[in-house]
């Protein structure tokens, strides 16, 4: 198998075949100055194909083939151990993240299904979006956490998270743990974020 160097792009991909080929080959060719049509094309299609995960791409005499989605702790995607830089993409993944009953997660689009791994949480809180009037967390994958009330706090060992979608799912970035620590508020042996 080919693989895709770390830090390149994936190859332009015809508007017109978007529809009946993987979710990833037309979202990975973001990576290009096609990326609006790709997109474009993209939310005419319903549903949104995604089992062509395991075969990406065919590449010369070659295949592109995404073994592994990884979320690192730091929050980053990464697909076969290549970080993808398009937030666009990287935000639809997140949006249409579930879990299992066994804790395990997954990409959930239309009928189809693919495993993601975590490494640590699902959801990185690098920052907060100054420019709204309520406190909004800003994440990795561009996903916004308004806080309209009091968060728990949880903490594993110096590390902290709070719950987003599941319990202790998001981790907070050191910087935003300091910037968000005049907001906490200890109630007996617990610790809340109060906007």
């Amino acid at each position: 198998m080919n693989q895709a160097p770390a830090h390149t792009d994936f190859a332009w991909v015809p508007r017109v075949h978007l529809c009946q080929i993987s979710l990833f080959i037309a979202l990975e060719a973001a990576w290009t100055s096609d990326y609006n049509n790709c997109i474009v094309c993209l939310s005419r299609c319903r549903p949104v194909p995604i089992s062509c995960l395991r075969l990406v791409r065919e590449r010369g005499s070659g295949m592109y083939v995404i073994n592994e989605i990884r979320i690192a702790r730091n929050g980053k995607w990464y697909a076969n151990g290549a970080e993808m830089f398009r937030l666009q993409i990287v935000n639809l993944f997140a949006t249409h993240l579930e879990r299992d009953e066994n804790g395990g997660y997954y990409i959930h689009l239309g009928q189809e299904t693919h495993p993601v791994v975590v490494e640590d949480s699902p959801f990185y809180v690098i920052g907060i979006d100054e420019s709204k009037e309520k406190l909004t967390l800003v994440f990795q994958d561009r996903q916004e956490m308004e806080i309209t009330e009091p968060v728990k706090v949880y903490f594993d060992g110096d590390v902290p998270y709070i719950s987003f979608k599941w319990e202790k799912d998001t981790k907070l970035s050191r910087g935003t743990y300091w910037k968000l620590s005049e907001k906490f508020e200890h109630r007996g042996d617990e610790v809340y974020l109060v906007p």
